[in-house]
Formats: C-alpha cells, structure tokens, sequence
C-alpha cells in the first residue's frame, strides 16, 4: 500500500506524520506555530492582568466607597420609602384613627 504516505496518526494535540520530509517540515511548523499561539494567548491573558492590577491600584478606593455609597444610599431610600407606604397603608386602614382629631 503505497497510498498511505503521509497519512496522520493521531497520537498528541498535533498531527505525527510518516513520510517524507515535507511532511516532517510541516509537522514541525505546525508544532511552532502552535506554541507560538499558546505564548500569545497567555502575554494577552498577562497583559490583561497588568490593565486590571493598574486599574484597581489607581481607582479600586474610588470605585469601592462609590459602590458603598451608592448601597448606603439605596438602602436609607428603601427605608424611607417603605416608611411612607406603611403609614399610607395605615391611614387606609384606619389604623392609625384618633377620636380626638
């Protein structure tokens, strides 16, 4: 059977070939680009890192008492406003009625 040269055993994340050197020259192309690809990804993945740790060491203070600040004062509304509504749903009720008044 001489049709199977350069046919691909599939043993690893890349193709192993058997034949000639062409196919040994792009097996080897294949395996450097491949780890070239896995280096890019991970200077992105760094970089990216670097971006947020900036980020966080410039303005992480800032954002975070914005972020408390804005709950505080979500929660004082939440408050005053669910005390506004009981006393409607009294008044509604009658269960806040003086004789008196």
């Amino acid at each position: 059977m001489a049709g199977k040269r350069g046919s691909a055993v599939r043993r690893s994340s890349t193709p192993q070939y058997i034949g000639g050197s062409s196919d040994k020259r792009y097996q080897k192309q294949t395996e450097q680009r491949l780890r070239q690809q896995a280096w890019r990804r991970w200077g992105i993945r760094l970089a990216i890192l670097a971006v947020l740790g900036f980020a966080v060491a410039m303005w992480g203070r800032d954002v975070l008492n914005l972020v408390t600040q804005t709950g505080k004062t979500a929660v004082t509304d939440a408050k005053k406003t669910g005390k506004v509504l009981r006393g409607n749903v009294d008044e509604r009720t009658g269960a806040n009625f003086k004789e008196d008044q």
